[in-house]
């Protein structure tokens, strides 16, 4: 259950945690979001890349956070732009994505608790 949970986090924020992560990446991105067209595009983006993802995976997932399938994409990725854009999580929180084993921040965010 949980390698689930780790893959999908990890491929919808692959934009976002890139390959470095330093102690200031949480406020850049935080930043970055402040603008609606950076946060937006993030969203989108986000949303396109985790579409594509395995069916059995995004079912999983979904039913993870309470959302329909066709709902998720979205759900999912406002979720983290939102905690992004809003503070909600730390350069601790996305390099736990980049090693694959996310906080329990991380999937707090993604169950919207």
């Amino acid at each position: 259950m949980r390698a689930w949970v780790i893959a999908l986090t990890c491929m919808s924020l692959a934009m976002v945690a890139g390959c470095a992560t330093s102690d200031e990446t949480a406020a850049i991105y935080h930043k970055s979001f402040q603008n609606p067209e950076h946060y937006n595009t993030y969203v989108k983006k986000c949303s396109n890349h985790v579409r594509a993802a395995n069916i059995e995976k995004r079912r999983y997932m979904a039913r993870l956070i309470n959302v329909s399938l066709g709902e998720f994409p979205a759900v999912y990725c406002e979720r983290f732009a939102k905690a992004l854009r809003n503070g909600g999580m730390s350069s601790n929180d996305i390099l736990s994505l980049n090693t694959g084993m996310p906080t329990p921040n991380v999937i707090r965010i993604a169950r919207n608790q």
